[in-house]
């Protein structure tokens, strides 16, 4: 990190792990840059344990389990999910935390679903193989995006947009805009 740089506890993203495979490792590094608050969940572990960072918090169904692998990872938090309901106890960590934002490992697109019903106040950015997901709260989408480049939504929606074909692939290299009734997640391949 360059000198010119300041960042004060707890405004990078927060990383959330929860599938260890949403992403490549030179992906995730990329997210590690930062040196975010890195949370992983149970069935993440062991894979992560591999790549040789250091976990902040561990969300286990016992907070036995892992006992022995997590023993070098001190300081460490544990978070008890019970019922294994890994992604609303790590929610209330983060939140009780107070971070703006959150990067979101998954496995499944479905998992968007609840992510959206979150506090409106925390930025969430969800990774699900190949496919980078913003939400999008204000109902309006614009960024400059190259030619051929193929955007997804979820859910299906209604929704306006400028320079998409009806495929929602970027006609030409420029500025595009979607704007929808409700919140929606945007989709970028990675």
């Amino acid at each position: 990190m360059s000198s010119h740089h300041i960042i004060r506890e707890d405004q990078e993203p927060a990383l959330l792990i929860m599938d260890a495979n949403a992403i490549s490792l030179e992906k995730v590094n990329e997210l590690l840059e930062w040196s975010p608050t890195i949370i992983v969940c149970e069935d993440a572990i062991e894979k992560v344990l591999g790549w040789g960072i250091k976990i902040d918090v561990a969300v286990l169904s016992s907070l036995t389990l892992f006992e022995d692998e997590l023993s070098n990872q001190q300081p460490i938090q544990f978070l008890h999910a019970v019922d294994k309901n890994f992604l609303d106890e790590s929610f209330k960590f983060i939140l009780n935390k107070k971070y703006k934002s959150v990067n979101v490992l998954i496995q499944k697109k479905e998992t968007l679903n609840f992510l959206q019903q979150l506090n409106s106040a925390i930025e969430i950015v969800a990774f699900c193989k190949p496919i980078r997901w913003s939400l999008i709260r204000n109902n309006v989408f614009e960024k400059w995006l190259p030619a051929e480049t193929q955007i997804y939504l979820y859910p299906n929606l209604t929704y306006r947009t400028r320079g998409l074909t009806n495929e929602l692939k970027v006609v030409e290299s420029g500025l595009i805009k979607i704007e929808g009734r409700n919140d929606y997640w945007i989709g970028e391949e990675i």
